[in-house]
C-alpha cells in the first residue's frame, strides 16, 4: 500500500510536468491564446483525477492497516481494490501520454479550431433561431436614449440575448446594443441605449448581467477569435526564427472554410422582435469585409519573401470568391492586389515574378467571373 500511494503522487508530479511542458510548448510554437485549448483538454484533468484518487483511497486503506501483539489487521478486499485502482491508473497514464502527443500535432491543433468555429457557428444559429428576428429597418437610438455605461473594462464574452429580449418585452423599450461579442469596452463607455429613457431604470441594471464582459476573449459567441488563432499560428509559422510555410498554407487552407462558414451564417445588425411583434432588440452590425481583412492582413505580410505562400494565398482567393457575397469579394480583390504588391516589391528572380502574376491574373480572372450572389 505504502508502494502505490508513493507512486501515484509521484504520477502525479510527472502528469503535472509534462502537461507544463506540453503548455510551453504550444505556446512558443503556437501561441498563448491556442494554449488555452490545451488546459481545458479533458484527458489531464481525467489522469490528474484518477492517480490523485487512488493516492488518497490507498492513504486511507493504509492506515488502517495495524499490527499487535495479537496479529496483525489486512483489509484485504480494500487493499486488492487499490492494486485494481492502481493497475487502471497505469492504463490511463499510457493513454494520456498518446493522447499529449497527439494533441501537440499542428494538423490536430489547427482541426481543434475549427471543430470550435462550427459548434460556435452551430450553437449561435440555434439561439438566434429562436429568437423572432426581422429583416426590416432597425430604429436608430433617439438623441434622448439613455446610455447604459459598461461596468468594468474587458472583451464581451457572452450576450444573453433572450434576457435581454424579455427585459425590453416587459418594460416596453428597445435596447440598441454598442458592441458585439469579442470586442473590448471600456470602463465608463457606452454598453448600450435604451429607449425610451424612462425605461433606463428597469433594464439598465439588467443589461449589465446579461453582457457578459471578461478579461479575455472565448469563442462562445466571438467567432472571430478562431480567425485570430489560425492567423496566429500563420504568422508564426512564416517568421524568420520557425521558417515553416507548409503550416502557414495549412492554416490559410482552413481560414478559408472558417471565412466561408461565417459568411454562410450571416448575423448582420438583425432587429430581434418580441412577443408582441415589434422590435425590441437591435444587434450592432457585422461587416464580413472585417472578416476577411481579419483572415489575410496580418498573413500577407508576413508571407513577403514566401512565393509559395503568396501563390497559395491567391489561389485560395480565387477558390473562396464564389462563396461570399459582393462586398467580401470586393476585400478579396483588393487583399489579391495588396498581396502582389508587396510580393512583387520584395522578389529578385524572374520565375517568382511570373509565378506571382499569373497566380494573380487567375485570381482576378476567377473574381471577375462570379455571378453576385
Amino acid at each position: 500500500m505504502a508502494t502505490i500511494t508513493g507512486a501515484s503522487i509521484t504520477v502525479v508530479a510527472l502528469v503535472v510536468s509534462g502537461t507544463m511542458v506540453a503548455l510551453s510548448l504550444a505556446s512558443a510554437t503556437f501561441g498563448p491564446r491556442v494554449a488555452r485549448n490545451f488546459v481545458r483538454r479533458p484527458s489531464t484533468h481525467l489522469i490528474i483525477g484518477a492517480f490523485v484518487a487512488t493516492f488518497v483511497y490507498s492513504l486511507v486503506v493504509l492506515t488502517s492497516v495495524f499490527s499487535s501483539a495479537s496479529g496483525a489487521f489486512i483489509p484485504l478486499v480494500s487493499t486488492w481494490s487499490a492494486v485494481v485502482a492502481a493497475l487502471a491508473a497505469a492504463g490511463l497514464l499510457v493513454w494520456w501520454i498518446h493522447d499529449l502527443a497527439f494533441s501537440i500535432q499542428i494538423g490536430n491543433v489547427i482541426l481543434g479550431i475549427t471543430g470550435d468555429l462550427a459548434r460556435a457557428i452551430d450553437d449561435q444559429q440555434r439561439e438566434l433561431a429562436r429568437l423572432v428576428s426581422s429583416d426590416g429597418p432597425v430604429p436608430a437610438p433617439s438623441n434622448t436614449a439613455a446610455i447604459v455605461l459598461c461596468p468594468t473594462s474587458g472583451y464581451i464574452q457572452v450576450v444573453r440575448h433572450n434576457d435581454l429580449v424579455r427585459a425590453a418585452t416587459t418594460a416596453g423599450a428597445v435596447i440598441h446594443l454598442e458592441h458585439r461579442a469579442g470586442e473590448f469596452a471600456l470602463a465608463g463607455t457606452p454598453l448600450a441605449r435604451v429607449d425610451p429613457p424612462e425605461a433606463f431604470e428597469a433594464v439598465g441594471p439588467k443589461i449589465q448581467r446579461a453582457v457578459v464582459v471578461g478579461a479575455y476573449r472565448t469563442l462562445e459567441q466571438d467567432l472571430l477569435y478562431a480567425i485570430d488563432q489560425l492567423v496566429e499560428i500563420a504568422v508564426r509559422a512564416l517568421s524568420p526564427g520557425v521558417n515553416d510555410p507548409f503550416t502557414a498554407i495549412m492554416c490559410i487552407d482552413w481560414l478559408a472554410d472558417g471565412v466561408s462558414r461565417v459568411e454562410a451564417n450571416p448575423v448582420r445588425g438583425r432587429g430581434i422582435a418580441g412577443s408582441d411583434g415589434t422590435i425590441c432588440l437591435v444587434i450592432p452590425a457585422e461587416k464580413t469585409a472585417g472578416i476577411i481583412d481579419a483572415a489575410f492582413d496580418q498573413i500577407q505580410q508576413a508571407a513577403v519573401g514566401h512565393p509559395v505562400v503568396t501563390v497559395h494565398l491567391l489561389t485560395t482567393m480565387s477558390r473562396l470568391a464564389p462563396l461570399v457575397g459582393q462586398s467580401s469579394r470586393d476585400a478579396l480583390r483588393l487583399h489579391a492586389d495588396t498581396v502582389v504588391e508587396r510580393a512583387l516589391h520584395a522578389a529578385s528572380l524572374v520565375k517568382d515574378i511570373n509565378v506571382i502574376e499569373a497566380a494573380h491574373r487567375s485570381a482576378i480572372t476567377s473574381m471577375a467571373g462570379v455571378q453576385p450572389a
